[in-house]
């Protein structure tokens, strides 16, 4: 190496530590916050634990676990209302969180705001995520997709031995897999733009 590369090596080097130990700095310095949060819910400091957890989430973002702490913080605080857009919130990052849904539940019956009555495609809606429903969704396309290909590689591979039993449980699978599709995918768009 010669001493211009040695120099353009010796930046980059640089460059790449500082960026390393500002980056692991404010990571730990968003987690220290969101301990502090819990240490004040324990010790029953709840305007210090929601300015902790809100600080935490302006850093690094929200996830599940901090908007279920910040719901229970304004639970205790009183703030029904936000308590309740907090847990429905945590409730769509973490769906099948019984903790959640159970103290959502509960806040609810304590004040009074019992869910409407939803229609039933609603509910149909409600039994999964939006993740899940498009990972079903994709799934079945794609098991549709290669019933439709099934065919057409048996003859590429020239299998003759069961051929027209092959072609007929493929038409079947593709039939079926096209059915659950198209059941998944009007779910899957609905709730993707109603969390949205």
């Amino acid at each position: 190496m010669n001493n211009r590369q040695r120099i353009i090596f010796r930046y980059l080097l640089s460059a790449l530590l500082v960026f390393l130990i500002t980056g692991t700095a404010a990571s730990s310095q968003s987690e220290d916050t969101f301990e502090l949060g819990n240490q004040a819910y324990s010790r029953g400091d709840f305007p210090t634990a929601a300015r902790d957890y809100l600080e935490t989430a302006a850093r690094r973002g929200v996830s599940a676990s901090l908007l279920y702490n910040l719901a229970n913080t304004y639970t205790e605080l009183g703030k029904t209302g936000e308590a309740i857009r907090a847990y429905e919130q945590a409730l769509r990052l973490d769906h099948n969180n019984g903790d959640i849904r159970s103290n959502l539940a509960v806040i609810r019956r304590q004040n009074g705001l019992y869910r409407e009555d939803r229609p039933v495609w609603q509910r149909y809606v409600d039994l999964l995520g939006s993740n899940q429903w498009m990972l079903l969704s994709g799934l079945f396309f794609f098991i549709f997709s290669a019933g439709l290909l099934a065919p057409s590689l048996a003859d590429t591979l020239r299998v003759q031995t069961r051929k027209d039993t092959i072609i007929r449980i493929a038409r079947y699978t593709a039939a079926i897999a096209l059915i659950i599709t198209i059941c998944t995918l009007p779910a899957a768009i609905y709730s993707y733009q109603s969390w949205n």
